[in-house]
């Protein structure tokens, strides 16, 4: 079995860049008429899991294979023992060392794994990096092997945590509280004391009237309302855009970072579309970066699609 080759693991994501990789010697097949690369370099945070994705490009003549014997790069390891064809479950399984950082698949058939003529076909496997792997570097060492003597490096990233963000201003000041309501009315005045009564002949005058009572006091005006408070918030968070910049009539949607990704659909020019987030894949006139839709559709390249605010790695 092929020994797991190291590779430095002190390089910053932002600075992998994109490489092919050795050609791997498929067996039952011309040496030179398949050759495998990895199209972007994923980035799995400690403790994730992820998918790596193995491009192999095949010439004019179809391409056999009986057995994959994968090996993870180093500080990760097999979730499970499957590989994907083409972005789907082979139905074929593999098996796993005892500390599942090997998988071997054998086909069981003559027939094997057998690469079209003049096609891509993408080969996928699920890695989770461990929990105390360092942030910020790049995990080597993976070989992705058709044979004893053919292998093809590969390797995954680990993202950088930014710091946790300030909370937010406090809340405005509370309006005031309403005035009290006024007081209930005072008591009634005493009723003034009546007139002696006249002789019967004459009658007597009517005594005079009591005084009117007093209006009782104003009453106290009511307490003040209590300040408003605002309650402990988050960071604020915006949703990344970008604008389509190129130069046509629009921008092609692939299902993958790479031209070589089938075509999904287009965005015009001069459309803002919402991303998720974006990865290193094929070049495109000299920029790498391509974008993740928000949306589900698929991938746009960065070269014609400029960003209107930050947009975070996958």
């Amino acid at each position: 079995m092929p020994t797991s080759r190291s590779v430095p693991a002190a390089l910053i994501v932002a600075a992998v860049t994109t490489a092919w990789l050795v050609p791997a010697v498929p067996a039952l097949a011309d040496p030179a008429a398949l050759r495998f690369s990895q199209p972007y370099l994923p980035s799995i945070a400690p403790g994730g899991t992820g998918r790596v994705v193995i491009a192999a490009a095949n010439g004019g003549e179809q391409v056999v294979s009986g057995t994959f014997r994968i090996t993870a790069p180093e500080r990760t390891t097999f979730p499970e023992a499957r590989f994907y064809w083409d972005g789907r479950r082979a139905a074929v399984p593999c098996t796993r060392s005892a500390d599942a950082r090997l998988l071997t698949c054998e086909a069981g058939t003559r027939a094997g794994f057998a690469f079209p003529s003049g096609a891509q076909t993408q080969l996928g496997v699920a890695l989770r990096v461990d929990a105390d792997a360092p942030e910020g570097t790049t995990l080597g060492g993976g070989e992705w092997a058709t044979g004893p003597d053919a292998t093809a490096l590969f390797a995954v990233a680990t993202p950088v945590t930014g710091p946790k963000g300030d909370d937010g201003k406090p809340g405005r000041d509370g309006k005031p509280g309403r005035q009290g309501k006024p007081g209930s009315p005072g008591p009634k005045g005493e009723k003034g004391d009546t007139g002696e009564r006249g002789d019967r002949g004459d009658r007597g005058p009517a005594g005079p009237q009591g005084p009117r009572g007093d209006r009782g006091p104003k009453g106290d005006a009511g307490t003040p309302g209590t300040p408003g408070a605002c309650a402990k918030c988050g960071g604020h968070h915006e949703n990344p855009t970008a604008r389509i910049v190129s130069p046509g009539k629009g921008l092609g949607i692939h299902s993958g970072p790479g031209t070589g990704y089938a075509t999904k659909g287009k965005a015009l020019t001069g459309d803002v579309l919402a991303v998720q987030c974006k990865v290193n894949g094929q070049p495109v006139d000299g920029n790498a970066i391509w974008y993740k839709l928000a949306d589900g559709r698929g991938w746009i390249a960065a070269r014609y699609a400029k960003n209107l605010n930050k947009v975070p790695l996958c």
